[in-house]
């Protein structure tokens, strides 16, 4: 049964871009250029009128910045229609990603007229191009529609239904070939469905038996006026795929009713139908008619999905197409100039933060010094303790009873300056028995040198920052003495690394516990401590409780952990505070513990779990991590939801991955426009042994590189 059509009739107007054609004139109830609304906003011009209000191109005057508005007409304001418009701006402000346009502002004028705010798209739609240049290439269809998928399923997965996909609402911008990152924006999300919050509001608004959108794209359950999901999205990109193909919808009535009536009960032609008689990759003909079944549980469940789908249908059992090339749009303009800083830049800027970390994180600097660019294994110029196997101490027990006496008589540890060879050093003195290992670092915070031992006296360069690394496998009775720590003066060291005794196991008992908490709160005072290293210690919420204390702390490594319940992890603070979280060897513990803790954090930059207990489910948490730019992810195989997890982090820049993925995965980020570099393993290194593990080929990696030029190949040495 057909219920009451409500805006059904198609508005092409209405767009939040730029409209090279002819402007409406102004009349009665259009603000005319140079009028100032809400006191911040200078209208320019108009860009299109709709059944329901205005648009105008207008500057916003404090920040000179050109924006689009958009008005409802003064007359049709009504309860229903401005809680309408209030779930309108509520459902595209709460959206950011590079393929939907951005909401920055709404409210009401000073005549209480609703106005929305939202980015100005210089392009043409889809629509206008179809109608220019007719049917669209493989080459065009695969970029084109993979970042109108990933757009629509960010969308999704926040919660919000288009509910009037078409081609006159998604743009394609001017200057920037299809596949570049933001080419592609999805438009007009002003009958949108929250369908997560609000739900009583948005049912009375939007009862069943009402229809919203247009008739030549709608889903049978949306002309039937019944509940709509996710699914009528990918129903209507189904029409819009359709009409890319062939130049035409897949049902077209005589009128609104008879289009609408089509969709409900007639079967969609083919492909080759639709165009009579042009030959289609059998791929693509199931594709499209899997979107465009009637049945919403039979279509695809997911756009994500339907990307990888529609993206090897188009590469047609090839690794790669020919670069898409700009589709020329119908209104030529001078492109405007964009802040962006490109890959090469972000990955410099990446790199600078990992050199500053590993010199505050001393753990670190083995870490990362083993990833060698080209599959080199070479192990030569890993020169740091952290990660290497250290040899077993003859008689541990012994020298434990010898050094604990020493580190309890020792003299208060603070550097002092001196002139040698008319150099400036500052020179400390350690107990003779040696209490760790120093990391120097130069003025640019980077690892400088061989690391220090922290015995006797130590000359270190100037005022450079420091990090002290105790593993009490090589200095036994550190640990056992935690009163040591309160000698240190508290402005040396800005980074601390405490590192167990493999060859004890984890059986250390509650006094190494209550002993490293101790240590943990003695460091909680010192001003410049921002790094913390915890490895193969027994830590439990006393351990964490210090490190709560610690409001400086900005990096953590923890490896191994025991003895943490998620619910703890979610009553912590520290972790919110962090913008650098690397998770080592949870074979003990569950990470995904941890991200409810991280979820929300505005702070954490940088992500590295290795680990065989990362989830899909943990890696949507971080969703809500808007500044989460680089992510790493080892000890584990990957599996489809993982990788389709990490493409939808719209958020990252770097992905690095630890293990070999599949053709298919690699598909998936590929459809990642956000994503600026994709680091692959390519050979894993055995230390210990001869063994050595190869992941990619020579070829692979060179078919690998031609499908998507973001890809990097590193190798790596165990620890």
């Amino acid at each position: 049964m057909i219920g009451n059509i409500v805006d059904i009739m198609p508005d092409t107007t209405d767009k939040f871009r730029v409209n090279r054609s002819s402007e409406p004139s102004i009349s009665e109830g259009i603000f005319a250029p140079g009028n100032i609304l809400v006191g911040k906003y200078k209208v320019i011009s108009v860009l299109g009128r709709g059944g329901m209000g205005c648009v105008y191109r207008v500057q916003q005057l404090f920040l000179n910045k050109e924006l689009a508005l958009k008005t409802v007409d003064k007359g049709r304001v009504s309860d229903v229609l401005m809680r309408r418009f209030q779930l309108e701006a509520k459902a595209a402000a709460s959206l950011i990603h590079p393929n939907l346009v951005q909401v920055h502002d709404f409210g009401l004028l000073d005549d209480e007229q609703p106005y929305m705010v939202m980015d100005l798209v210089d392009g043409v739609t889809l629509a206008e191009q179809l109608k220019i240049g007719g049917p669209m290439s493989l080459q065009q269809i695969g970029p084109l529609f993979a970042q109108i998928c990933f757009g629509l399923a960010y969308a999704h997965n926040q919660g919000v239904v288009h509910r009037d996909i078409k081609p006159s609402n998604i743009m394609l911008v001017n200057g920037l070939p299809l596949g570049a990152e933001g080419s592609v924006k999805v438009v007009d999300f002003g009958i949108a469905k929250l369908i997560n919050t609000d739900r009583g509001e948005i049912q009375a608004l939007t009862r069943t038996g009402e229809i919203f959108g247009s008739p030549l794209y709608m889903s049978p359950e949306q002309c039937a006026g019944g509940e709509v999901d996710r699914r009528a999205d990918i129903y209507a990109l189904g029409c819009v795929l359709f009409e890319a193909l062939t130049g035409t919808p897949p049902h077209v009535g005589a009128n609104s009713l008879t289009t609408m009536m089509a969709h409900q009960s007639q079967p969609a032609p083919t492909l080759k139908e639709a165009s009579l008689g042009k030959e289609f990759h059998a791929a693509l003909e199931q594709i499209v008619e899997k979107m465009l079944r009637k049945l919403p549980a039979e279509r695809y469940q997911d756009l994500s999905l339907v990307a990888y789908d529609v993206d090897a249908a188009c590469r047609d059992g090839a690794l790669g197409l020919p670069s898409a090339q700009p589709i020329s749009p119908k209104f030529p303009a001078k492109t405007r100039p964009l802040i962006s800083i490109s890959g090469k830049q972000i990955y410099m800027l990446l790199a600078l933060i990992i050199l500053v970390f590993t010199a505050t994180t001393a753990g670190l600097v083995g870490y990362f010094s083993a990833h060698k660019q080209g599959g080199s294994t070479d192990s030569s110029s890993d020169k740091s303790i952290g990660f290497q196997r250290w040899p077993a101490v003859e008689d541990y027990a012994t020298k434990l009873q010898k050094n604990v006496p020493i580190l309890t008589n020792a003299q208060p540890i603070k550097s002092t300056i001196v002139i040698k060879g008319g150099i400036k050093k500052r020179e400390f003195v350690f107990p003779e028995c040696g209490m760790g290992t120093l990391f120097v670092c130069d003025e640019a915070h980077i690892a400088s040198g061989k690391p220090v031992e922290a015995k006797g006296t130590v000359p270190v360069s100037g005022d450079v920052p420091l990090t002290l690394q105790v593993p009490d496998i090589l200095y036994p009775g550190v640990f056992e003495t935690p009163a040591i720590f309160d000698k240190i003066d508290p402005k040396e060291f800005y980074g601390l690394s405490l590192i167990g005794n493999p060859e004890l196991g984890m059986e250390t008992g509650e006094s190494q516990r209550k002993n490293i908490a101790q240590i943990l709160k003695t460091a909680a005072q010192w001003p410049n401590l921002n790094s913390v290293e915890l490895i193969s210690l027994e830590e439990n919420e006393k351990v964490f409780d210090a490190l709560d204390t610690m409001k400086g702390l900005r990096n953590f490594v923890l490896g191994a952990p025991l003895g943490i319940s998620s619910g703890y992890l979610a009553r912590v603070t520290f972790l919110r505070n962090l913008e650098t979280l690397v998770l080592r060897h949870f074979e003990y513990a569950n990470v995904a513990d941890f991200m409810p803790a991280l979820a929300g954090s505005e702070k954490i930059k940088r992500l590295v779990l290795v680990s065989s207990s990362v989830t899909a489910d943990s890696l949507f948490k971080l969703r809500q991590c808007p500044n989460l730019s680089y992510l790493e992810i080892a000890g584990q195989k990957f599996d489809d939801e993982v990788v389709q997890a990490v493409a939808q982090l719209h958020s990252l820049r770097i992905v690095e991955l630890g293990e070999k993925i599949s053709m298919k995965q690699i598909v998936m980020l590929k459809h990642s426009p956000w994503i600026h570099e994709i680091r692959l393993l390519v050979q894993y290194a055995a230390q210990d042994s001869n063994t050595l593990k190869q992941y990619y080929t020579r070829q692979e990696m060179d078919q690998l590189k031609t499908l998507d030029p973001r890809i990097q190949f590193y190798s790596r040495q165990s620890e």
